[in-house]
Formats: structure tokens, C-alpha cells, sequence
């Protein structure tokens, strides 16, 4: 894992200052999740076929193995299907066979400067969501975000004040009578993002404002020319959406 700064001097400037390779993974290929929350860095570790969980803590400028820091079984727990960070929380989702993921929860208790385990977002639905439920997600300051390309559905949930639990916001997606599937999503302060693919052959970006989202609110941005083909990968800042495609 490469740790990249940005200049103070010269904002648009970004330099490699380190590598995270330390201990018993040096020189193992790790990093293929990674989340950053306050100081603390989340990374996965193939050991054995399963995925294990790593994490670091920022000390000035140094980055050091914070094992205690999260009530985590390193050698019983594997990894699950996604991993996501916001402010003060962390998020991963397992998936089983046939059902909607489910979350592991972790808040950052500032008081005694550990994670401990924290309320488990359960929406009340009408409709059920399918197994296709989480396994992609977004993270941004107090709000999760997950994609459901079984129902057409994008859930957005808000970690509630002192971590009592998760407000949920449901959005309907259009998916042009289901001929776009979502395959990635992002999200910021108020807009989420959801990356569409028609038929594997073009796709394009829908954004919701999902603060007073209603049902029925059409995407705010959407592209007639194609953003990306097959596969791609989106970002959102506070007034940019970056997009990877191939």
C-alpha cells in the first residue's frame, strides 16, 4: 500500500512519501481493500485463501500496526464482501448465498482511542432486498451507501448522533425498465452516485440528491454518450465526479 501527500504549497501536487510493508507482510501482494478514517488505515491481507484484516494507526508521520485497536480475530474472522470508513465508523459487509449482506459495524471511541462494535443498520422495507444487496459500497462522513441491483433499489443510511443507530433513506433507481444494472456507487455530503451499465455494452451516471430524496425524483445528471463500456469505477467529491472506465 503506498501512502501518497498532497503539497501545501502546491495543492494540485501529490507525492508517494512511503510504503506500508512491514512485519510478517512484507512482500505480500495485500491492499486489495483499503479504508482510511481519521488516523486509523484499514487494509485486507490474503493469508492462507482467506482475507485478513490489518490495521495501522497514524503517528506523526509514521503509520504503525494497531492490532488491539479493533475487536477483530485476525486468525478466525475472514474479510467479508466489502469494506468501507467515514467519520468515526467502519463498515463491512458479508455476503451469504441466496440473501442480502449483511454489516459488521465498528465506532471509533475518541475517550479511549479504540473501535468497538456499533449498531447494525435494519431498514424496514416493504419490499425485500436481494442478494445482490451490499455487495458494493460508499462512504462519506456519517452516511453509507449500498446499491441493489436485484430490486433496483439504493439504500443511504446515517450513523445518528453518539452512534445510537442508522437513519435510512430508500431511493428508487431508474433503470429504464430494467435495462440498466448498477454496478458501482459514491457518494458525498448530499448526492449519491450510481455508476449504470446497459447490456455489458454502454453506461452512464445517474446522481440523487438523497437529502429530502422523494420517490419518483429523476437523476439530476445523465449522459446520452457513453461514460464507460463493460466494467467502471466512480468517485464523488463536494463538486467533481471522477470516473474510471474501461
Amino acid at each position: 500500500v503506498s501512502i501518497y501527500e498532497r503539497s501545501q504549497t502546491n495543492p494540485t501536487e501529490w507525492t508517494r512519501t512511503r510504503k506500508i510493508l512491514e512485519g510478517r507482510y512484507s512482500g505480500t501482494l495485500y491492499g486489495k481493500q483499503i479504508a482510511l478514517s481519521g488516523d486509523y488505515l484499514f487494509v485486507s491481507v490474503p493469508e492462507n485463501s482467506i482475507e485478513q484484516l490489518v490495521i495501522y494507526k497514524r503517528i506523526g508521520n509514521m503509520w504503525e500496526e494497531a492490532a488491539d485497536a479493533l475487536p477483530w480475530t485476525q486468525d478466525a474472522d475472514p474479510l467479508g464482501e466489502a469494506m468501507v470508513a467515514g467519520a468515526g465508523w467502519l463498515a463491512i459487509s458479508h455476503r451469504k448465498p441466496q440473501e442480502p449482506s449483511s454489516f459488521d459495524i465498528y465506532v471509533y471511541d475518541e475517550a479511549t482511542d479504540k473501535w468497538e462494535v456499533g449498531p447494525t443498520p435494519s431498514p424496514q422495507l416493504a419490499m425485500p432486498l436481494s442478494e445482490s444487496f451490499g455487495t458494493d459500497l460508499a462512504a462519506r462522513g456519517p452516511h453509507l451507501a449500498a446499491y441493489d441491483a436485484g430490486t433496483g433499489r439504493a439504500l443511504v443510511f446515517t450513523l445518528m448522533a453518539g452512534a445510537s443507530g442508522w437513519q435510512s433513506t430508500e431511493i428508487i433507481l431508474d433503470t429504464d425498465g430494467g435495462t440498466l444494472t448498477p454496478v458501482d456507487i459514491a457518494i458525498n455530503e448530499d448526492t449519491v452516485a450510481i455508476a449504470m451499465v446497459r447490456d455489458n455494452t454502454a453506461g452512464e451516471v445517474h446522481l440523487y440528491d438523497h437529502i429530502g430524496y422523494s420517490a419518483g425524483d429523476a437523476p439530476s445528471i445523465t449522459s446520452s454518450n457513453p461514460l464507460f463500456v463493460g466494467e467502471g469505477s466512480i468517485a464523488l467529491s463536494d463538486n467533481a465526479l471522477f470516473v474510471a472506465a474501461r
